[in-house]
């Protein structure tokens, strides 16, 4: 079982095959600058405190789980690595809010042209990444002369700013708005779980207090409880089709399941896991290492 938690095991198919980084759309760097919060966080020993820190290595978990390089991966999906394609996407595997970006590429059948950084090779962190986003952090997308990054950001740009003929914000007001919603409050999935594999990780085991991972956990809890509750009247996040909310989402319950977190305690969010897995633009944008790694499960029996 990839997820150690009863959700199902990833089907095998074949992983994107990435063009190498520095060549052809990289983007011009004096292109306009988009951003929306939510992702770009600071790092350990920088004011955010753990929180912060947690983020920034969900991030960049996968360089400290394998050899995330780029070399021999198939192509799959509508990643390309033609240089003419004018749409480029920088991004980690492993990386939630890296997989959001990707994922939405993918259900709405755009084209783009895939970076893979090496987490591990800390590229990004060289001055051509640095040059389009300061932080150091993926995902950007460059679009011809404008530079985005910021996962919420990007596919909402996506959505609203690509041409494709697949719409992922529902025709019906009500059901638009609770997409916004969703996507946005995503976010606190990601804190959450942050916390407790930060402290987990960070932790020698004889020096875990128990009473604050407790606090933490149940907090956890309380928050994949609200979102099973949110299951309880459709198939996806805002209605009957897939949505930017699920887009956001998805890459994060995904992480938090292949940490060892049991998704069958919640049958709903368990089902939606299964429905989300099966599904082309999923597979075809899941973490390339994920496939060959099964990676540590700090949250298995929590």
């Amino acid at each position: 079982d990839e997820a150690g938690s009863g959700a199902s095991a990833v089907p095998a198919y074949a992983r994107t095959q990435h063009c190498a980084l520095g060549g052809g759309g990289g983007g011009d760097d004096g292109g306009t600058m988009m951003m929306a919060g939510g992702q770009g966080v600071p790092g350990k020993g920088v004011p955010g405190g753990p929180a912060a820190a947690a983020r920034q290595e969900q991030q960049e978990d996968s360089g400290s789980e394998s050899d995330d390089s780029e070399e021999g991966t198939p192509l799959t999906g509508h990643a390309t690595t033609d240089p003419a394609c004018p749409l480029c996407l920088y991004w980690g595997s492993g990386s939630p809010p890296a997989w959001r970006a990707r994922l939405c590429l993918e259900e709405k059948q755009v084209a783009y042209r895939s970076v893979m950084l090496s987490f591990e090779k800390q590229q990004h962190k060289t001055a051509q990444v640095l040059s389009l986003n300061p932080r150091g952090m993926v995902p950007i997308l460059v679009d011809r002369d404008t530079v985005l990054y910021e996962s919420l950001g990007i596919i909402q740009y996506v959505e609203t700013e690509l041409e494709s003929s697949v719409s992922l914000l529902p025709a019906n007001r009500r059901q638009r708005a609770r997409a916004l919603v969703r996507m946005n409050e995503a976010n606190n999935v990601s804190a959450v779980v942050g916390e407790v594999v930060y402290y987990l990780r960070r932790t020698a085991p004889d020096q875990i207090n128990e009473d604050y991972l407790r606090v933490k956990s149940e907090a956890l809890y309380k928050e994949i409880a609200l979102w099973e509750s949110y299951l309880d009247a459709s198939d996806f996040l805002a209605g009957d089709s897939v949505s930017l909310a699920d887009v956001s989402f998805f890459p994060t319950i995904a992480y938090t399941v292949r940490l060892g977190f049991d998704l069958t305690k919640y049958p709903r969010l368990n089902a939606y896991y299964q429905r989300m897995v099966a599904r082309p633009g999923v597979q075809n944008s899941w973490p390339p290492h994920w496939l060959t790694s099964d990676g540590a499960k700090p949250l298995k029996g929590l």
